[in-house]
């Protein structure tokens, strides 16, 4: 029973149920899953040690908000690992993993298409998720889980990604099928880049927004103590 809680409820985090800093409803999510709070606290106790939330003594349970700074280093480091997984991946391909992987493209389209995030985003994790399983090593997609896992409580817009994510995704299936470890390279380096250009663009946004309030309370006139 624990197994299962655990599994639904990080499956509610893959589809962006509960922001980054959330306060979650430990009597709520009992009554959803249909369990007692004893399995959804044992899967709470599983996901703090992941990193995706933490317990607050006398406030309760929250979502675990990553900095993007951070998520911006795990993403380099994802990178590695993909490059591993796509190189060990392409000695493994069959037609069928190929199948599957264009039918998690599709559906990632449909999410462009729609500007839905939660749409794009279940079969993106999929879609890496497979390439991992065909690298035929266990330890490295329970990697793969685990830092994905802990960089999807984040604020970061990635709607100025997807399509650029989405090419280099079409161009890894095609660098796969022909067996090209180079061309596998580039596109995960790409997918990866497309996700820093976001993070490096909102990062910037957000120091100009703060420079901007500082002027402004630098600029502000203090009170006349006087009363005049």
């Amino acid at each position: 029973m624990s197994e299962t809680v655990y599994h639904a409820v990080k499956e509610m985090v893959y589809l962006n149920r509960f922001k980054p800093g959330l306060r979650l409803n430990m009597e709520r999510l009992s009554r959803e899953l249909g369990v007692s709070r004893t399995p959804v606290w044992d899967a709470i106790g599983r996901l703090e040690q992941e990193g995706i939330v933490r317990k607050v003594p006398h406030r309760g349970v929250f979502m675990v908000e990553s900095s993007l700074e951070r998520v911006r280093e795990q993403l380099l480091v994802l990178n590695a690992l993909d490059k591993l997984a796509g190189t060990l991946a392409c000695e493994r391909m069959t037609e069928k993993m190929l199948e599957t992987l264009s039918a998690c493209l599709a559906d990632q389209l449909r999410g462009i298409e729609t500007e839905d995030l939660v749409l794009f985003g279940t079969p993106e994790m999929q879609f890496h998720g497979h390439i991992y399983k065909a690298s035929g090593l266990f330890y490295l997609k329970e990697l793969f889980d685990l830092i994905s896992s802990q960089m999807l409580p984040t604020r970061l817009n990635f709607l100025p990604a997807l399509p650029a994510m989405y090419s280099a995704n079409a161009e890894l299936i095609e660098a796969l099928r022909d067996r090209d470890f180079d061309r596998v390279q580039k596109a995960a380096n790409d997918h990866t880049q497309a996700i820093v250009n976001a993070i490096d663009k909102q990062m910037k946004s957000e120091a100009e927004r703060k420079e901007m309030v500082r002027r402004v309370k630098e600029k502000r006139p203090s009170p006349n103590k006087t009363g005049i």
